[in-house]
């Protein structure tokens, strides 16, 4: 309720703890991918030397977790198997996946969310690098469908701990500590997942409580003595 003033979203009820009932919506096949930080991908495709991402121009000179000159965007395809891809405003509009007028709408939108949610998350010492949103349509209305940034959707770093230039694994409260894992033996996404060991199971799994008990303000990050995965690298 409180980014309704911004765009509308599904949310109708909350029924319990883990359930919500929300209004059905025919999807905008865009994920409308915000960076405030250079960092995951984009950092990845950066540091191999590309300087444009999804039509972004980017300076040279950047490091690792470096804040950006200003919040970019950097949509992806919304694909039903495989990967997502990169993708620019030109080509979305030229594939049809969105007109120019809806682009822009929706562009508005999530740049305006992105600084809301960010404004709620440094108030309980939280930042968010970068977050995905996406859309979808009721009738003639856009709404925001999905979630908010959670640990699934966004990237939340304890700004006590931020580090330029360094990875931000130990103390991130999102899912980058199983990518970090799954690459350090070899999985980038292809195949059969691999088995995950119960130590890796038990730190993504801390993350997932923290992320919401620190950014409703119930507890501070120090209360759950994350590891980072080197350390649990050592325990298997």
């Amino acid at each position: 309720k409180e980014t309704e003033d911004i765009i509308k979203n599904h949310l109708l009820e909350v029924v319990d703890e883990r359930t919500v009932k929300v209004v059905k919506a025919k999807r905008v096949d865009v994920e409308w991918v915000c960076r405030a930080y250079l960092y995951g991908s984009a950092w990845r495709a950066y540091n191999k030397g590309a300087r444009t991402i999804s039509g972004v121009d980017l300076p040279d000179g950047l490091v690792m977790a470096e804040e950006l000159p200003e919040v970019i965007l950097t949509p992806t395809t919304k694909e039903d198997s495989g990967h997502d891809m990169e993708i620019s405003k030109a080509e979305a509009i030229e594939r049809g996946l969105s007109t120019k007028d809806e682009w822009e709408l929706l562009e508005e939108a999530t740049f305006k969310l992105f600084e809301r949610y960010q404004k709620v998350s440094k108030k309980h010492g939280l930042i968010i690098p970068d977050f995905k949103l996406e859309f979808g349509t009721v009738g003639d209305e856009y709404i925001q469908i999905d979630e908010p940034p959670t640990h699934d959707s966004a990237r939340y770093w304890a700004e006590q701990f931020y580090e330029l230039g360094k990875p931000q694994e130990a103390t991130c409260l999102d899912k980058e500590f199983l990518r970090s894992y799954l690459r350090n033996i070899g999985y980038m996404g292809d195949g059969p997942p691999p088995t995950i060991p119960a130590p890796v199971v038990r730190e993504v799994s801390k993350r997932c409580i923290a992320s919401y008990k620190v950014l409703s303000g119930q507890a501070k990050l120090e209360d759950f003595n994350l590891k980072t995965v080197d350390q649990v690298m050592e325990e298997l």
